[in-house]
C-alpha cells in the first residue's frame, strides 16, 4: 500500500475525518467518510491475504504477497513456479553420458528432477502400483534408478547376485534435493508400496531409517539399500557426495554424485543435476575421471528451454572435438559425439 497506515487485505475502517459539509435548518454537520483499503489476493490460490496471514515473496517470479501455505517446501518458491519447474525437469528425462577412456567405457546417468525414485523393478512390472496411496509422502511411480547387485566372477565377467538383489524392494525409496529456508540439503525416504515401507529397510550409516519419514543426509553419506542381518547379507551400498557452489552464491547444491559399492563401481555412476554438473579430474567434480586436481573440462545443465545442454571449456581437453589424442578420452551423450562449445539436445 502507498500509505503504511492503511489497513491491509480489504479491511473496512471508519475515519472520523471531516468530509463535505451538509447544511440542515438548525446546524452544519460533518459527513462520515468510509475508507476501504484495496484487497490483496494470492496469485496461487486466489484467496484474500489478510493482515494476520503469513505471507512471502516468491524468489523466482517475484510475486507478492503469497500465502505461506502456497510455498513449495522443496524449492522455497510459490507452488506455481515449483510445479512448472518440476514439469520441465521431468520432461528432460534421464540422460546417459558415455565416457570412453584408457580404462574402458564409463556410463553416467544424469537426472534433471530433484526427486529420484529407486528400486529393483523395471517400469513394465509396476503397472497399477500406487493406487490408493494419495496420502503417501512420496507416491510410487516408475523407478528412475533401477538397482540390482552385480558381482564379479572368477573369469572376469560380471553377473547379477540374485539373492542380494532381492533384498531391494521393487519400489524401495527416493532421494530428494530439498530446501529448508535458505539452506539446501539431501533427504532420503524408505517407501515400499504396501504402506509398511520396503521389505528389508534402508540404512544410513549403521542406523535404519523409519519407513515413510524423510531423513536428512550429510554432504558425504553411506547408504545401504536393503539388509538382512540374520543371514549376514546386504543389498546395494550407495555413496552420496553433495557438490555445492560458492559461499557467495548461498552455498547451494549444484549436483549430487552417487556411486555404487558393487562390481559396477568404476563403470556406472548417477548424478542428480540440481543446477550444474562438472566433468574433470579431482574430487570436487561431479563426474570425476581421476584423483588429480585440474580445471573443469565440461559443464552439464538444463537450459531455460528445459533441454539438456553441455558446454566444454575452451582451454580444456574437450574444447575441440571430443576424443583428443592428448587425453585418450572420448565423450558422447546417448551415443552422440560431443564437440566443443554449446550443445543442446
Amino acid at each position: 500500500m502507498s500509505d503504511p497506515n492503511d489497513p491491509v487485505s480489504g479491511e473496512s475502517v471508519t475515519r472520523n475525518q471531516p468530509g463535505p459539509l451538509v447544511e440542515n435548518k438548525d446546524s452544519v454537520v460533518h459527513q462520515t467518510i468510509y475508507m476501504v483499503a484495496k484487497s490483496d489476493y494470492c496469485p496461487c490460490c486466489n484467496n484474500e491475504v489478510l493482515r494476520n496471514d503469513q505471507r512471502f515473496r516468491c524468489p523466482e517470479c517475484g510475486k507478492d504477497p503469497i500465502h505461506i501455505t502456497c510455498q513449495d517446501q522443496l524449492t522455497g518458491w510459490c507452488k506455481k513456479c515449483a510445479e512448472s519447474d518440476e514439469q520441465m525437469r521431468n520432461n528432460c528425462g534421464r540422460l546417459c553420458l558415455h565416457i570412453e577412456g584408457p580404462k574402458g567405457v564409463k556410463r553416467v546417468f544424469l537426472f534433471g528432477q530433484r526427486t529420484v525414485q529407486m528400486g529393483r523393478a523395471q517400469e513394465n512390472s509396476l503397472k497399477g502400483l500406487g493406487n490408493g496411496m494419495e496420502d503417501c509422502p512420496h507416491r510410487p511411480r516408475a523407478n528412475d534408478m533401477i538397482l540390482r547387485v552385480v558381482e564379479a566372477n572368477k573369469d572376469g565377467s560380471t553377473g547379477e547376485h540374485v539373492e542380494r538383489s532381492l533384498l531391494i524392494s521393487r519400489v524401495h525409496g527416493a532421494l530428494m534435493a530439498a530446501r529448508d529456508g535458505p539452506r539446501e540439503h539431501m533427504k532420503i525416504i524408505d517407501v515400499g508400496f504396501n504402506r509398511k515401507g520396503s521389505n528389508n529397510g534402508t540404512w544410513v550409516g549403521n542406523s535404519q531409517i523409519r519407513p515413510w519419514e524423510w531423513r536428512e543426509l550429510s554432504d558425504t553419506e553411506q547408504v545401504m539399500i536393503g539388509r538382512d542381518n540374520t543371514r549376514g547379507l546386504s543389498g546395494l551400498g550407495l555413496t552420496l557426495r553433495v557438490l555445492r557452489g560458492d559461499r557467495a552464491a548461498g552455498n547451494r547444491i549444484e549436483a549430487v554424485a552417487i556411486t555404487r559399492d558393487d562390481a559396477l563401481k568404476d563403470t556406472n555412476q548417477y548424478v542428480i543435476v540440481v543446477r550444474e554438473a562438472t566433468i574433470g579430474f579431482g574430487q570436487n567434480m561431479s563426474i570425476c575421471l581421476g584423483p588429480y586436481s585440474a580445471k573443469v573440462w565440461a559443464r552439464i545443465r538444463i537450459d531455460e528451454a528445459g533441454q539438456w545442454a553441455m558446454r566444454a571449456e575452451k582451454d580444456g581437453p574437450l574444447g575441440g572435438m571430443a576424443g583428443s589424442d592428448d587425453t585418450g578420452y572420448r565423450t558422447g551423450l546417448d551415443g552422440l559425439s560431443m564437440k566443443g562449445g554449446e550443445l543442446s539436445l
